[in-house]
């Protein structure tokens, strides 16, 4: 979030990345505006590079001024397509780095302390483990095919929801009237995924009368397709709007798509025994997850661990301040580790021993099924 801003202008300013002069008007109108606020900048301590500080404030700007060269709703769809195309030309699973980790708790062939090395990414690794996608027997998924684990996100790209499509796992919104897109509904297994700021791949109708939510399973590049005036497949009257909100109490008019979504979030922390905190920091502009996991937490009378994985000390000091000291003692842990270097991890300070998923044996021909390879 601290430099998205940086590397839209990077990608501005670079002709390999290959965006259109389009492209490149639409990101000059943001950094235009971008320029302006930075005079709020000059005397307030509001860091207007934070691309979630930049979003709030356009927000309310479109909510409650408008601006006169640039009408604020215009504005909004500007910075919300500049942060599609830079999610799109950064944030892919071709960029993250393939490795091959030896898990011991795998026993590929039969001997109890082997281990053996499996080619994957950090995602592809979390995403397998969190879904126990791998697992069978009383730790694995129920024979439905319904994970009875949750992932809320407040992240807007789907590099965890290609990752699961990957593996046969579909990433089950939360939406109303949704249909998961071809591409996954062939997945025999699901997992819930909750994103409470919307997604790269969410798209609605811009006419109030349509209540279809459509989701894209292609690419990327074939989403943004979206801006370019292609109409609702549900009315085929009006054109449709990516669901993308920033991290504020206003979420710019997209309450009623994502109220569901909030509601299952609620229910998930509330009902959940052990809860995982993954490189969040708990940014001071998002009371609204504050208050959800304070409501949740009231009402939640299973909860017997929080694990905070984060290698900054003012995040790991926001959640220990944020528990109650007695709880903060007994039951939180801190894991002062990268989320790659945590999912790929073996032995106890891994997240595989957190999952359980270091007690049984790891069937080999199910994790080649999923596309990845033994080393």
């Amino acid at each position: 979030m601290k430099n998205f801003v940086a590397q839209a202008k990077l990608l501005r300013d670079d002709p390999r990345l290959g965006l259109s002069d389009e492209d490149k008007k639409t990101f000059e109108r943001v950094f235009k505006r971008l320029a302006e606020l930075r005079v709020a900048q000059a005397r307030m301590t509001i860091d207007i590079e934070n691309i979630e500080n930049l979003f709030s404030l356009l927000d309310m700007d479109m909510e409650f001024s408008g601006n006169a060269a640039t009408p604020a709703p215009s504005l909004r769809q500007d910075l919300i397509f500049l942060i599609l195309r830079t999610l799109e030309k950064t944030i892919q699973t071709g960029n993250l780095p393939r490795g091959g980790y030896g898990l011991p708790f795998f026993m590929g062939d039969g001997k109890p302390n082997s281990s053996r090395g499996v080619e994957v990414n950090y995602v592809e690794m979390f995403s397998a483990l969190a879904s126990r996608r791998w697992m069978t027997g009383k730790l694995g998924m129920p024979q439905d095919g319904k994970c009875q684990d949750t992932v809320i996100t407040l992240n807007y790209d789907c590099l965890l929801d290609d990752c699961l499509a990957k593996i046969g796992v579909l990433p089950e919104y939360g939406l109303q009237n949704a249909e998961p897109p071809k591409e996954l509904r062939q997945c025999g297994r699901e997992m819930s995924v909750l994103k409470l700021h919307g997604s790269a791949n969410w798209f609605k109708c811009k006419s109030g009368r349509c209540t279809g939510i459509v989701i894209d399973g292609r690419t990327l590049a074939k989403r943004l397709e979206y801006f370019y005036g292609q109409r609702c497949p549900h009315c085929h009257q009006d054109t449709i709007e990516p669901v993308i909100v920033p991290p504020t109490w206003a979420k710019g008019g997209q309450s009623e798509v994502l109220r569901p979504v909030w509601a299952k979030a609620l229910e998930a922390l509330r009902e959940a025994g052990r809860i995982f905190i993954i490189g969040y920091s708990m940014p001071s502009t998002d009371q609204f997850f504050r208050y959800m996991l304070a409501l949740a937490l009231a009402a939640n009378e299973k909860l017997d661990r929080v694990v905070i994985v984060n290698t900054s000390t003012n995040a790991q000091q926001t959640f220990q301040d944020l528990f109650h000291s007695e709880f903060g003692t007994r039951k939180l842990k801190r894991v002062d580790l990268p989320i790659g270097e945590y999912a790929v991890r073996a032995g106890n300070d891994g997240l595989g021993f957190e999952l359980g998923q270091f007690q049984e044996g790891l069937d080999q021909s199910m994790i080649e099924s999923s596309g990845f390879r033994f080393q």
